[in-house]
């Protein structure tokens, strides 16, 4: 298996698009998969969070995260 993820360079940054035209025009290239794309196809969100008490007694909240960054 073969795969590349892109991240950013820069702490905080965000993508302000992406045209992944070219590299699934490259030879080679099976599949290029965005977060858009992933959301489009039905694919679920990750179980996220565990079960921690903060100091004032709340627990933390369990949230689903994305495979991928969206947005």
């Amino acid at each position: 298996m073969t795969h590349a993820v892109l991240l950013s360079p820069h702490a905080r940054a965000a993508f302000r698009s992406i045209d992944a035209g070219a590299a699934r025009a490259l030879p080679g290239v099976i599949a290029i998969l965005t977060a858009e794309e992933l959301a489009a196809d039905g694919m679920p969100d990750l179980p996220g969070g565990v079960d921690l008490t903060r100091p004032d007694g709340s627990k933390t909240p369990k949230t689903n995260r994305p495979l991928l960054a969206r947005g």
